[in-house]
């Protein structure tokens, strides 16, 4: 045991990545990661392994997120690698990096718009517009862009990139088709349009409230109806999103 009063010993895992960090390793990693050719099998296992040490970089220190994506081409690199249609374990890695990427922070949600973040994720899940991921790897990445839609949506300027790339008519859209997209097509235009009446504006003049009247009344297929209460609360969401700002039933001042 230390004697009280000593410093306690520092975890040699946590050591190790703070010396990779303060050696530059992250400029490294992701300048490597543009070089690799995924056409190589041997090239695309290094750009997997690159994702995990990134991967566990941000496990160590949550702060670096910030870091790696003001100081490097990270995020460029993850929207078009997302932009791929084949779907591959690489793929899936790179929507998970760019979730937690996303999550908590501001800044980054800000960045990947400006670099035209949202158009990029929203050409990624339309191709999940009129059928179902193939595999439970492959579902697990179309939810993690969702994830990233959504955490993408916090800032008022990403809100209004998210109109006018039609993003509320592909959720429509989405809705309609009632594949596994669903219910996360509705969670997105709920992000949409919290505290944005050009969206809810949109809403209401392409005929999504018909969409999402008929989800709220369980019209959907039955493969969705575990899903039925959070739709149903989203719903609500969006029922009330556009009588606020649109219909004016209560003013943005209230809310």
């Amino acid at each position: 045991l230390p004697r009280p009063g000593a410093a306690l010993p520092r975890n040699p895992v946590v050591l190790s990545a703070d010396a990779l960090v303060d050696a530059n390793a992250l400029d490294l990693l992701v300048h490597n990661l543009s070089r690799f050719s995924e056409a190589d099998p041997d090239e695309a296992e290094a750009v997997h392994n690159t994702l995990a040490v990134l991967e566990n970089l941000l496990d160590l220190r949550p702060n670096l997120a910030d870091k790696v994506c003001d100081g490097t081409k990270l995020l460029r690199w993850l929207l078009s690698r997302l932009k791929a249609r084949e779907f591959d374990a690489n793929k899936q890695y790179a929507s998970e990096i760019l979730a937690i990427l996303l999550q908590n922070s501001p800044a980054n949600q800000k960045r990947l718009g400006q670099i035209n973040g949202v158009d990029g994720l929203l050409q990624a899940v339309a191709m999940y517009k009129s059928r179902d991921p193939k595999t439970s790897d492959e579902e697990e990445m179309l939810e993690n862009l969702f994830d990233c839609l959504c955490c993408v949506l916090m800032p008022l300027e990403n809100k209004e990139r998210f109109v006018k790339a039609e993003g509320v008519e592909l959720m429509i859209i989405i809705m309609k088709q009632k594949k596994l997209a669903y219910s996360s097509a509705i969670r997105t235009l709920d992000f949409a349009m919290t505290r944005f009446p050009p969206a809810c504006e949109r809403f209401v003049d392409v005929l999504g409230l018909k969409t999402a009247f008929a989800a709220f009344m369980g019209k959907a297929s039955k493969t969705f109806i575990p899903l039925l209460t959070s739709q149903t609360i989203q719903c609500i969401h969006l029922f009330f999103g556009a009588m606020r700002y649109v219909i004016g039933l209560v003013t943005p001042s209230a809310i």
